[in-house]
């Protein structure tokens, strides 16, 4: 639990200097297809916002998403589409000064981590990991992203050449979609 890593730090220079990720403002982070979501909880009542400005940018149909809360000296790690999907609605939103966003506090139960929705009080369960693992989880295998991007590649170029003659409408992903349409008229 939080204070058993004696590898760790919290330390979000650690996305940058060691894993290569670049740093879009305090709580994003960017490296090729992936994205990461990295609020810092340092405070006792265990505390931390997602802002929906940040939320945004989040590209569910070209990235890879994680949420990485640096909660003291942890890492607490989960899949960022389904947290996102899970535990944010139009009912659980905070505004505040022209902003949005979702609160949530971090709780231990039966030795685990919960994320606690403050508007809702929906739970969700997210890992506990060492910085060893941040690494391996963050890390590519260069083998298989190499033939990813080949693939893509090939793929790409037979599919910009039937869609010269026939372009297809750029699809939205169902999540972002259904955040800006709760949003819809808002001032964000």
């Amino acid at each position: 639990m939080a204070g058993n890593h004696s590898d760790t730090s919290v330390d979000k220079n650690i996305f940058i200097d060691e894993l290569g990720f670049h740093k879009v403002n305090l709580t994003v982070f960017i490296k090729e297809s992936d994205f990461v979501l990295s609020p810092s909880v340092q405070n006792s009542e265990h505390l931390f916002e997602l802002q929906f400005e940040n939320i945004k940018q989040f590209n569910m149909n070209n990235q890879t998403g994680f949420l990485v809360v640096r909660f003291f000296d942890s890492f607490l790690f989960t899949d960022l589409q389904t947290f996102l999907t899970k535990m944010i609605t139009k009912n659980n939103v905070v505004r505040t000064s022209g902003d949005v966003r979702w609160k949530f506090k971090i709780i231990e139960k039966n030795h685990k981590f919960i994320v606690v929705n403050q508007t809702d009080k929906k739970e969700y369960p997210i890992e506990d990991i060492s910085l060893f693992e941040l690494r391996t989880k963050l890390k590519f295998d260069d083998k298989k992203k190499q033939r990813k991007r080949n693939n893509d590649i090939s793929s790409s170029v037979t599919n910009s050449e039937s869609t010269k003659e026939n372009p297809q409408p750029v699809k939205r992903n169902g999540f972002i979609n259904r955040i800006f349409t709760v949003f819809k008229g808002s001032r964000l």
